[in-house]
């Protein structure tokens, strides 16, 4: 056993607290009980009727969810009432040793949740904890150096691809610049930090052939519907899984997206991007696909989910909550595309949209594709002049040469199914 002087410790703890810093704010803490999550903090206050006595310690708490929610999602809750509860007090700077996680998480998506759309805010807040906060977090973010955050950068690069290394520089650059712009650190240290090499993943995309012979392979009424839906409206995962019944228009053949999904999680009058509510133009020849789901589907009301899930364990066991993008293909298509020898990495939302796209774009024009994608545009609607007043303001519906081109694309694709299941269908 080694033998470590009294010396040895007390300069061991003395470079800890050089290193480390002590929380700046009050975190408080939850606890489980059987009316749901409680959340407690110890808030310092002043009585003016008493100000000799200085400040006292004062116990606040309250009920801030229910008990099926779990303790991460208690904490983040807690955190966000905290801030309420005591406003102001915990936005000024009253320590100039603040941790880089006790900012980003006590004053930057507090302050920026109003920002983005909730999954958006959702997806930035885990990353950046799973990322940045689990790793450099307990770091005083007033000494955290240039150098320190390219080798942190450098190590993550070993383990990570490219694609994940520009988000959390993204994510790290965001973080450094409000905290340099809200006067907690003088200089920003993120500002010149560079991507580091990585391994990249190729993207991938599916052939006609390939997603006639999944389609016409399928079987079951929901994955032949869903199918339809993501090869043909070219939708996001968080769009498909998230979509309702209401948002097909069956007179007008479009739909519009009006909720999305994330995380087992539906977000009612929610898109990515206000051009995501765009109308989508679908073909009479993926209608009974869509058709034969509704007559069997438990709930097709207007406001019911088109593909619902209902685990049988978990937090959520007996709810109707909806699909995973991940669960659903791994579970429900990824089986029948090995027996098919199609590659499984090509059967995802993201891959048969970009798929789409790429075929709309190099058979028809970019125009089309931009338009399918629901993208912002760069030179406008086809067929419209640049920065068109009409097209944002005034215009909700499809273009011909659109509706055009997704007909097309639609029959070219349906005439490759083989013909046993093409009948069957």
């Amino acid at each position: 056993m080694t033998y470590v002087s009294r010396m040895q410790r007390a300069c061991a703890r003395k470079k800890r607290e050089d290193n480390m810093s002590r929380t700046s704010f009050p975190r408080g803490w939850v606890t489980k009980e059987k009316v749901g999550w409680r959340a407690h903090v110890n808030a310092y206050v002043y009585d003016p009727a008493q100000k000799e006595s200085g400040p006292y310690r004062a116990h606040r708490s309250a009920i801030i969810g229910p008990r099926t929610l779990s303790k991460g999602e208690a904490n983040r809750l807690k955190d966000q009432w905290v801030m309420r509860e005591l406003g102001l007090q915990r936005s000024v700077r009253p320590d100039s040793r603040i941790t880089l996680k006790t900012f980003a998480e006590s004053i930057f998506f507090f302050e920026m949740e109003k920002k983005w759309r909730r999954p958006t805010m959702l997806n930035r807040y885990y990353m950046t904890r799973h990322y940045i906060l689990d790793k450099i977090g307990d770091y005083a973010i007033e000494d955290i150096t240039r150098g320190q955050l390219q080798i942190f950068l450098n190590t993550l690069a070993d383990k990570y691809a490219r694609g994940t290394m520009e988000r959390i520089i993204s994510l790290l650059k965001g973080l450094f610049e409000y905290a340099t712009e809200s006067d907690y650190i003088g200089k920003n240290p993120a500002k010149s930090v560079y991507l580091p090499q990585a391994k990249t993943h190729p993207k991938q995309w599916a052939d006609r052939k390939q997603l006639a012979n999944l389609f016409g392979a399928v079987t079951d009424r929901m994955d032949k519907c869903y199918l339809a839906c993501a090869i043909f409206l070219a939708l996001r995962s968080a769009e498909l899984f998230g979509m309702k019944w209401k948002a097909f228009n069956f007179d007008e053949l479009t739909f519009r997206v009006s909720s999305t999904a994330y995380r087992g999680v539906l977000y009612d009058d929610n898109a990515k991007t206000d051009a995501s509510r765009k109308p989508i133009p679908m073909d009479e020849l993926i209608l009974p696909f869509i058709e034969e789901w509704r007559e069997v589907c438990p709930d097709s009301s207007p406001d019911a989910l088109v593909f619902p899930c209902m685990p049988s364990r978990g937090r959520d066991k007996g709810k109707i909550i909806p699909w995973r993008s991940y669960e659903f293909v791994n579970r429900r298509i990824r089986p029948l595309a090995k027996l098919l020898e199609i590659d499984p990495s090509l059967v995802t939302s993201q891959v048969m949209r970009r798929s789409a796209l790429d075929d709309v774009s190099k058979n028809y024009s970019k125009g089309v594709a931009q338009w399918v994608a629901r993208h912002a545009p760069e030179n406008s609607t086809p067929g419209m002049a640049q920065n068109s007043t009409l097209e944002t303001h005034y215009l909700d519906s499809v273009p011909k040469d659109v509706r055009d081109a997704i007909k097309t694309r639609t029959a070219k694709v349906l005439a490759s199914v083989p013909s046993r299941e093409k009948t069957s269908a």
